[in-house]
């Protein structure tokens, strides 16, 4: 990937992709962001998704998709490019060849999402500490929709994973706004140690469990099984995958995911699936690591 081929990446994508989300809409096309460089009450980072760059009025700095990556991560402008490149993992020919004879049913939107803020709502503040993972609200937003079928509105935390496409939990519905996406998360350039999850609320627990790990691996997260081979690409890279599935045992998903996840590797790949490492043990009397976490 060259500079040009960069600097054509969505700024928003590149800006969700490192931990950073809207924090106020300005207009149709520009957001403003928190800063880059330091911790601050009130967003000053500009985006603008038309120009494609970042103005950052508290140290009165312009930014493209490169330099927010270099900002962000301290690295040098191949190391940047190196970073883009992987928010549009390439496919083997078979991954391809996969891909094309999928059928994924896209769910038709039937909401419109009317209001995108901070999680401060009493019941939605109550339902985070209840699953324990309250101190990761940063990575969470409060998304208000409206359902076009009868007009109504409700609110629910909302986890960004893509283009106007949120996953949506509280206390009594789980739902996606927009088309369901998976969420590659960087920390690191090794390519060593990559943390699969079914869901966000796994993810999140992982973080509150283990704090030290945060910064030293790699997160993705599928948001649905139904489109795990969309991560093969991604997966083949590291040294060691650890997977936190579901240990259900009524319909065995989880199980069943990670097996096909070792055959396709084994069979299409021609590679040893011991770098696949099945996590489930370490929560082997719950359903999930968010459980393990509420209830241990």
């Amino acid at each position: 990937m060259n500079c040009e081929q960069a600097k054509e990446i969505s700024v928003k994508k590149v800006l969700n992709s490192l931990g950073y989300f809207e924090e106020k809409q300005k207009g149709k096309t520009k957001a403003f962001y928190f800063s880059l460089t330091h911790k601050e009450k009130d967003p000053s980072l500009l985006v603008d998704y038309g120009q494609n760059n970042a103005w950052d009025f508290s140290i009165g700095k312009l930014y493209d998709t490169i330099g927010i990556v270099q900002e962000v991560k301290h690295c040098s402008i191949s190391d940047a490019l190196a970073y883009l490149e992987n928010l549009t993992p390439e496919f083997s020919k078979e991954e391809r060849q996969i891909f094309s004879q999928e059928n994924i049913k896209e769910e038709e939107v039937s909401y419109e999402i009317t209001e995108i803020t901070k999680v401060k709502h009493y019941a939605l503040v109550e339902y985070l500490k209840k699953r324990k993972v309250w101190n990761q609200r940063r990575l969470l937003r409060e998304v208000h929709y409206k359902m076009r079928t009868n007009e109504k509105t409700y609110f629910a935390v909302g986890f960004h994973t893509g283009e106007d496409s949120f996953e949506l939990r509280n206390k009594y519905k789980k739902n996606c706004i927009g088309k369901k996406h998976i969420t590659y998360i960087q920390n690191t350039a090794e390519k060593k140690v990559l943390c699969v999850f079914e869901g966000f609320m796994d993810y999140l627990s992982f973080l509150e469990l283990y704090p030290e790990k945060k910064d030293k691996v790699d997160f993705l997260i599928l948001n649905s099984t139904s489109i795990y081979k969309r991560v093969f690409g991604i997966v083949a890279k590291y040294t060691m995958n650890c997977l936190f599935f579901d240990n259900d045992k009524e319909s065995e998903t989880g199980k069943k995911t990670i097996n096909r996840f070792k055959l396709y590797f084994y069979f299409v790949l021609h590679k040893n699936p011991d770098f696949i490492k099945d996590m489930r043990y370490l929560y082997a009397e719950h359903n999930d690591l968010n459980e393990y976490l509420m209830e241990e």
